[in-house]
């Protein structure tokens, strides 16, 4: 009979001081996500007070400004590889501390950049940042908090990298763009030196075999309610049978990887991940933020539109963001998602029209029923696969295979998402506008359709349970 690891443990903690220390944890990668939002802000700023500086657009072409944009997500890719083993090999809070610093180095770098050669160094400083982001930080999430708080924080998440990109947007209507990197540095600071009071993560503990202290770092975090205790004497018993059956294999390392992404446990949760991630991409919402002020005034023809429309948009799309993270706990995640991945398709296909009738003359575009029209689609849009697709991606992942699953997930979200960002210039230019918004409605509406027939409902599951699921 399995022991039960109830001792050496704070029995008198309350919910309130559980509720807190989660907090203490979330707010680290809380504030990592907004250092990632203010990345992905910077370059339409950037790029839009340089141009105005040489009052010229020729002193950044589409090509440079294409990969200003996307040069994070491509620098993120050799990263993925680095986190992987540092997490593997030292543990989630050694390897936040690096990434932590790291990023602190890349606003620096930022902040005294000169040259276009020198943003983009910048960039590839933050890949770090940015695939912690992707691995770390949603294990962190996972493991670190109650499922009972689980979606609340890992939606929260997703409206921070929101409120990143808009504080990002609204400094770089009124400031320098050198006032960014200045706030990145000071968050990465914050970031480190909270870190430094989190215990280290009871999945990874247990991984490594020192039950006693996974105990200990699962009661600190959780309490020791019965849920809580059932929780980690099952996470224990799990990872015994995990290492029993590791000393008795002993197949090569490429062989362990040809047998994981062959086994149901791997293959399914993670082909239920591709739909969402190319759903979250697809639907165009991302691709629109980062090429925001281009965007609006290729269509209103009016630089004060292009940057008064882009504040609104994000300002109501971080408030639609944070709403769904109140609401989250209270309706099932898949319902919510589909319901409202159907109304944000209805609105690109309406923009989509709308801007098609406009070109073949059919009236003048309005720019205010542009901007209402693109507003709509942010919110709702913003209700559904931004903020909680990086939820149930997180809570698919297996315990099994939790480091090749994060790798590959986030290799695949990493190209995506810079392939997506770079080609938006693309389309804009070869099949204008009305184009590129039927091509992410068309898209999104399949994606939609295979993820309601596919995917199963995870709200309130705990990760074992959803292993359970996922049929290990």
């Amino acid at each position: 009979m399995e022991p039960k690891y109830e001792a050496n443990v704070d029995k008198t903690l309350t919910p309130r001081k559980i509720f807190i220390r989660q907090i203490l944890v979330s707010s680290s990668i809380w504030s990592s996500f907004f250092m990632f939002g203010l990345c992905m802000g910077t370059p339409t700023i950037y790029i839009s007070q340089t141009r105005e500086e040489a009052n010229s657009t020729d002193v950044i072409s589409n090509e440079m400004s294409s990969w200003i944009s996307s040069a994070y997500n491509y620098s993120a890719i050799p990263n993925l590889f680095i986190v992987a083993f540092l997490s593997r090999k030292f543990g989630r809070k050694k390897t936040f501390l690096v990434a932590s610093l790291t990023s602190a180095v890349g606003f620096v770098t930022l902040y005294l950049s000169s040259d276009f050669t020198q943003v983009i160094i910048s960039e590839v400083l933050q890949g770090t940042l940015i695939a912690s982001d992707g691995m770390i930080c949603v294990m962190v999430l996972t493991e670190y908090t109650s499922p009972k708080y689980r979606g609340f924080f890992l939606t929260f998440k997703s409206a921070t990298f929101g409120w990143g990109m808009l504080v990002a947007n609204t400094m770089g209507t009124f400031l320098h763009w050198k006032s960014i990197p200045l706030l990145g540095f000071i968050l990465s600071v914050y970031a480190f030196i909270s870190c430094l009071f989190w215990p280290e993560s009871p999945y990874w503990l247990a991984s490594r075999q020192n039950y006693d202290a996974c105990a200990k770092s699962h009661c600190w975090l959780k309490g020791t309610d019965e849920e809580s205790m059932k929780e980690i004497n099952s996470l224990i018993m799990q990872h015994k049978d995990l290492s029993r059956a590791k000393i008795e294999s002993s197949q090569n390392i490429l062989k362990k990887i040809q047998i994981a992404i062959t086994a149901k446990a791997f293959y399914k949760p993670f082909g239920y991940t591709m739909l969402m991630l190319l759903l979250y991409y697809f639907s165009g919402k991302m691709s629109c933020n980062v090429y925001a002020l281009q965007l609006i005034k290729n269509v209103t023809n009016s630089e004060s539109a292009a940057y008064t429309g882009m504040l609104v948009i994000d300002a109501l799309t971080v408030f639609s963001m944070y709403f769904t993270s109140a609401i989250v706990k209270f309706y099932k995640r898949k319902m919510l998602f589909i319901t409202t991945s159907l109304v944000g398709i209805l609105f690109l296909l309406c923009i989509s029209i709308y801007l098609y009738l406009s070109k073949l003359e059919f009236y003048e575009t309005n720019s205010y029923i542009f901007l209402v029209l693109l507003t709509l689609y942010m919110i709702v849009i913003s209700c559904g696969p931004i903020t909680i697709t990086p939820s149930i991606i997180a809570e698919l992942c297996p315990l099994r295979y939790r480091g090749l699953y994060m790798l590959l997930m986030e290799l695949v979200d990493n190209i995506i998402m810079g392939t997506v960002v770079k080609i938006l210039p693309f389309l804009l230019s070869t099949i204008g506008a009305h184009g590129a918004f039927f091509f992410y409605g068309s898209s999104s509406l399949i994606l939609t359709l295979l993820i309601y027939y596919f995917i199963p409902e995870t709200k309130d599951k705990t990760i074992i349970e959803m292993d359970v699921l996922m049929g290990t």
